[in-house]
């Protein structure tokens, strides 16, 4: 697929869609948090865009009028050039809360096994709970919703941990190609190489099973993207969006 086509994926996996393309909620199990009122999607081939559904006709034109004059994504990969207006338009038709902008990436073709470290990594599975009560008790609904998952173990818990924050199967949605990758690895255990491990092993277990994994961050988070490049993950576009 070429980079316009990855985004095309990539808003599929993130969102239910109505049947005009407006975006219902986030495809996470559940419904998960508010979804954006605008996500701009910016490649070097071309730009795509979601709207609500409950935002207003009006600020629906305007807002594919400013993002159809917007260049396909630089290499330098500056803000859009009318960002500002965006804002501000949105801004006029209710209060901002979250502003996202970062980028996403594919994996490539073959995905390299894990490296190897001293800690083991296994998958999570439903029985396996024992494993998140101490370290991550917040993610133990996902070990029936968010697979695959995998953890770095230590001593009988998870210390490092990924999911599929966006699963391929999703109530009230078709089954997606594609999956995103959450991962978390508790601040004692940082710095450690365990992130790139884990998500190598989740992603591979993804493709195992006939599916795409996906990987996606912000500008500003340096260690999210730090993995990505250790794992030479293939940046195919940029993410703007607004709730």
């Amino acid at each position: 697929m070429n980079e316009l086509e990855w985004m095309d994926l990539h808003l599929q996996c993130l969102y239910h869609h109505d049947a005009r393309g407006r975006v219902r909620q986030t495809r996470q199990p559940g419904g998960g948090a508010l979804c954006p009122l605008f996500h701009l999607g910016r490649t070097r081939l071309g730009n795509l865009w979601r709207f609500r559904e409950d935002l207003e006709s009006e600020a629906v034109r305007e807002l594919s009028r400013l993002a159809g004059k917007e260049e396909p994504l630089p290499a330098d990969h500056p803000p859009p050039e009318r960002m500002q207006a965006i804002r501000s338009l949105l801004g006029s038709v209710t209060e901002i809360v979250f502003e996202w902008r970062g980028p996403a990436f594919r994996f490539p073709p073959e995905i390299p096994a894990p490296a190897p470290g001293d800690l083991p990594l296994q998958p999570v599975r439903p029985g396996d709970e024992a494993l998140l009560e101490q370290s991550f008790p917040d993610m133990l609904p996902d070990v029936v919703t968010g697979q695959p998952m995998w953890a770095a173990v230590e001593e009988g818990r998870a210390v490092s941990l990924t999911h599929a924050a966006r699963p391929r199967a999703v109530p009230g949605s078709p089954t997606c190609l594609a999956t995103e990758v959450g991962v978390a690895t508790l601040a004692s255990h940082r710095g450690r190489g365990l992130a790139p491990r884990v998500v190598a092993a989740w992603a591979r277990s993804v493709r195992a099973e006939g599916g795409e994994p996906m990987y996606s961050t912000s500008w500003d988070n340096k260690a999210s993207r730090a993995v990505a490049r250790k794992l030479g993950l293939v940046f195919y576009g940029e993410d703007l969006h607004f709730t």
